[in-house]
């Protein structure tokens, strides 16, 4: 038992053992040689095409789903809030996003700034008195013949939309600013 437990290892060179496999085709039509370096990385190149393309399938659903999702549920339950008049607020809210997606990109030409800021105008006027109708509402109750009576999926569903859009646009507003005084402070310091 003379043997030793590396007698059959050898030290693995450049040339021999650490390069990639490498096959060269020459195919009739077409004169310059071609190589192929066979790697696993270009299956990870296709999941991270897939992911991305899956992503953005996502966010354009998203986007659309939105606003048809505010427009249904306001449809479905118009009469069930006396209390307050939210289903209304949800059914107007999803019509003015829609324009906002469908619309506002057929007039980047023409005036375009104007009807994009007209219906920036028109979304923080919905945006406030959603706000107002939706936060006075104090009291939800199941009970049909109470006068502050509101299906609970409007209240809560309006109440949701409301408080992402105020979340959405606090966290845009603040980066604008950032971006905004981020250069004239550089400007300044230098």
């Amino acid at each position: 038992m003379s043997s030793s437990l590396y007698e059959n290892w050898t030290v693995a060179t450049i040339e021999r053992d650490l390069q990639p496999e490498v096959s060269t085709t020459l195919p009739d039509f077409d004169p310059p040689i071609r190589t192929r370096i066979s790697t696993p990385f270009r299956c990870v190149a296709c999941i991270g095409k897939t992911c991305v393309i899956f992503f953005l399938l996502g966010l354009i659903v998203g986007i659309f789903a939105l606003p048809i999702s505010m427009i249904v549920v306001g449809w479905k339950h118009v009469d069930e809030c006396p209390a307050e008049e939210l289903p209304i607020i949800l059914m107007v809210g999803g019509l003015i996003f829609l324009i906002q997606i469908i619309v506002i990109p057929c007039f980047k030409k023409d005036g375009g700034k104007y009807i994009t800021g007209f219906v920036a105008l028109v979304e923080l006027g919905w945006l406030l008195a959603a706000a107002v109708l939706l936060y006075r509402t104090d009291f939800v109750t199941d009970d049909l013949q109470n006068p502050n009576y509101c299906r609970p999926v409007v209240y809560y569903f309006t109440w949701w939309m409301v408080s992402i859009i105020i979340g959405c646009s606090g966290v845009t507003i603040m980066m604008v600013l950032c971006v905004t005084y981020r250069e004239k402070c550089k400007r300044f310091c230098e």
